[in-house]
Parts: structure tokens; sequence; C-alpha cells
């Protein structure tokens, strides 16, 4: 990890804290962070925890210039960048008035991309982190920009040499825009802070403990602290061991203000007498509990 980054608080292996915003990046949004070669310059510090998006209902993270957000892909879920570029560009901007057939410019997906900014297209992996050039060089709100799938580069002569090429901060233009919850920005101090440490514990049911083929299987998990009262807000995972051997992985809605969850899955078209193995798991402020059920398929 950058030095930058050296000023967070880990409070547990895999999880960060940043003091700066009071919130935490963990599990597979921390390794996408931490996968960069200087994450506060591409993506800035947390704005926001992890959180079920209300549309998309995708988990996401918005971060000051970028979201991530964790999707299932051929191989199970990862972490994606999300195309604010694509989703902020505005096409009645100005062309910048840049010399584009100098030996400092390249054509990258039909767009050239020149000097300070593909200098720090290729030192930041700019493929993999701001992505394809979407528009030239335009002129924005005073300022010389160019758009990229996921980020916008800005140049910025007011700052000293080596710092005049910025990342803009379109992970909180586009929060705002098309969401707007300040409560989800305040920071959320009492993760950070010993003696508040709340250790969630898991229970699961199903509702058809025999359940024939190709039926609709209910499960049911609550979701409560040391004291025994409920956790609103716990992320689950739930993995499903199939009879053939495959594994599923889901992600039910965050427990209600009750500590509860249900998800409704398909039994699927396989014999009778056989189990089907579930296994979830919470996770509450950096803290995890593990539970499991099952049930058996029947004629």
């Amino acid at each position: 990890m950058p030095n930058s980054v050296g000023i967070s608080h880990a409070q547990a292996e895999d999880e960060l804290y940043f003091p700066e915003t009071g919130h935490t990046i963990s599990g597979p949004f921390l390794e996408f962070f931490n996968s960069a070669s200087d994450p506060l310059l591409l993506f800035g510090y947390p704005i926001t925890d992890e959180f079920e998006h209300p549309i998309t209902h995708v988990r996401v993270q918005y971060f000051q210039k970028v979201r991530l957000d964790l999707v299932r892909g051929g191989s199970g879920e990862e972490v994606q960048l999300a195309p604010l570029g694509e989703d902020l560009k505005d096409d009645q901007a100005p062309l910048a008035n840049i010399p584009t057939d100098s030996p400092a410019c390249r054509k990258i997906s039909g767009y050239s991309v020149c000097y300070a900014f593909l200098q720090f297209y290729d030192a930041y992996d700019g493929a993999h982190f701001l992505g394809d050039p979407i528009s030239e060089a335009q002129i924005y709100e005073g300022r010389i920009i160019q758009n990229f799938k996921y980020s916008r580069l800005e140049w910025r002569p007011e700052m000293p040499t080596g710092q005049r090429v910025g990342v803009t901060d379109l992970g909180r233009i586009h929060y705002d825009r098309t969401l707007g919850d300040t409560a989800r920005l305040l920071p959320n101090e009492s993760s950070n802070i010993a003696g508040r440490l709340v250790q969630p514990h898991a229970y699961a049911f199903v509702n058809h403990p025999l359940l024939p083929a190709n039926s609709d299987q209910t499960i049911s998990v609550i979701v409560l602290d040391q004291s025994l009262d409920p956790i609103s807000g716990a992320i689950l995972k739930i993995e499903v061991l199939w009879p053939d051997g495959s594994t599923g992985i889901y992600r039910p809605s965050d427990t209600n203000k009750s500590g509860i969850s249900q998800m409704v899955l398909n039994s699927g078209d396989y014999e009778a007498n056989q189990i089907v193995r579930i296994k979830v798991t919470a996770a509450y402020m950096g803290e995890t509990s593990e539970t499991s059920t099952w049930f058996r398929l029947w004629w």
C-alpha cells in the first residue's frame, strides 16, 4: 500500500477506516482499492460505507472520485468501476484548442490523449482505472478536461509541477445528483472507537425442511448483537452448495430494523433425497458471524 494511505487506521485484516471522512473500506472493495498504485489519487477517500444501491440493488461504495460496484461476473463476484465518466459527460462542452498531431499524443479508441494527460494515463494504468477515453480534450467550467469511461482528468495550472493533472470528484458529483441522501455521507465514527464493539450473531432458517425440485424456498436470516438486540443494516452473503457440487453466491438485502432479511431461492432441478446446504455470513462494523442451515429435496 502506498505511504499516502498509511494515515488510515486498520480495524481488521480486511478493512481500513479513514478518519478523514469517517468511512470504512472492507472485503473485495478494499482489495480493489489496494490494487491501484496510488488509490487516493485515482479514487479519493471513501465518502460512504458499502451499501445496497436503492435502484440497481447492487452493492456499491462511493468515493470522492469514483464508485465501485460489486457485480456477478463469469468467475463469481467481482468489483468493477462504475462508468461515471459516461454518465456525467457533457457533449456540449467545446473542444480545447490543443494540437493532436504531436508525438506526445496517442489515439486510443478513436480519441487523442495528449501531453500530461497521456503521461498520467500511462503512469497509473489508465486503461484499467480510467477506462478508454470517450471524448477529446474539452473546456469545462473553465478547465481543460478529458472524459474517460470511469473518470475525468482535469488540468490544474495553479498546482505545482507534477501535480497539475488531477481526477475530478465525479463520485461526489454523481452521488449528489442521483441519490443525495446526506445521511450516508455522515461519518461512521463508532466503527473505529474501542468500547463500542458490536458482535453480530447470525441465525438462519428455511421455511420448508423438505421441498420438491423446482420449488421456491424462503431463507430467513436473523442477526442479533451480544445483548440479543436486533442489528439493522448487517451485510449478508449466502452461499448455497447444490447437490451437483456447484456453489451459488447470493446477496440478499441488508437486515431491517428487526434484524431480519429474507430471500427466495428456487430449489433447482435435482433428484429427490439430496441435501442442499446453505452457509450465511453476516458482517457489521468490521465484525462477522457465520451460520448455516439446509433442506432436503423431496418427492
